[in-house]
């Protein structure tokens, strides 16, 4: 009777050690948000409700440099989403707002997120 208490002791502290690794930071520090980082560090999130035809661009923020993986939080002139090339223009008359222009001529808005 002693084994079999002594061996669900062990198997539950093991259990609840187990659990509390499950949200263990991995270090990777990612966000599966679509961004885009300007070179000034400020973070742009795809805007899904807002028509690209609305708006007028204005002056260019920052071209993007590289693509990261989806997963992983982009740092500056980077996108976990457009690719390299792609072209973030301030819009007219929008404080907060932006146009992604891409390589392929398709735009997208983005929002500028508060940090």
């Amino acid at each position: 009777m002693k084994k079999i208490l002594v061996t669900l002791m062990l198997i539950s502290q093991f259990l609840v050690i187990s659990a509390c690794g499950n949200g263990a930071d991995t270090g990777k520090g990612g966000s599966y948000q679509i961004l885009a980082v300007s070179e000034s560090g400020d973070f742009w999130s795809l805007d899904s409700n807002e028509e690209p035809e609305s708006y007028e661009q204005d002056k260019l923020i920052v071209t993007i440099n590289k693509k990261t993986e989806p997963d992983e939080t982009p740092g500056n002139g980077q996108s976990n989403y457009y690719d390299e090339g792609t072209k973030i223009y301030s819009v007219k008359g929008a404080e907060g707002l932006a146009i992604a222009i891409e390589p392929s001529g398709e735009k997208s808005i983005l929002r500028r997120e508060d940090n």
